[in-house]
């Protein structure tokens, strides 16, 4: 049974939204601690302007809900939530690195957050490709 497109759009955009969300919110709350970050910091000659961060956030968070999206609309199956949980768990990495790097500035504890453990990431799960590739042939 494939779904449909306006069913197909829906959850696209729920699901980008509540990424989106996420990170904005995560950005507001710490857009003091990352003026008095970028302020303090020394910043390499090759690193890039102030002001491409927020638009490569956007572009991230946008990516996350796309793939979020993906998986839900893959049919119900044990996968799936399984996915989608990871897919829960990657989004709270996300929003709490900021704010423990920039708002709380712990520096030292956040690469561990970044390095997260493998599987964390609903794209680390050699099942999401049978997923995807079973939502993609039945919508064509």
């Amino acid at each position: 049974m494939g779904v449909s497109k306006k069913h197909a759009g829906k959850t696209y955009a729920l699901w980008i939204l509540l990424a989106e969300a996420v990170g904005g919110l995560s950005g507001w709350l710490t857009r003091d601690g990352v003026k008095i970050y970028t302020e303090s910091i020394e910043r390499p000659p090759l690193s890039p302007p102030s002001a491409v961060f927020p638009v490569v956030w956007v572009v991230l968070f946008a990516l996350m809900g796309i793939g979020a999206a993906r998986i839900a609309l893959s049919g119900p199956s044990a996968a799936r939530r399984r996915s989608l949980r990871l897919f829960f768990v990657q989004l709270a990495f996300n929003f709490f690195w900021s704010i423990i790097f920039f708002h709380l500035q712990r520096f030292g504890f956040c690469p561990s957050l970044a390095g997260r453990p493998l599987g964390a990431h609903p794209l680390d799960d050699p099942r999401f490709n049978d997923l995807d590739a079973k939502m993609l042939t039945s919508t064509l």
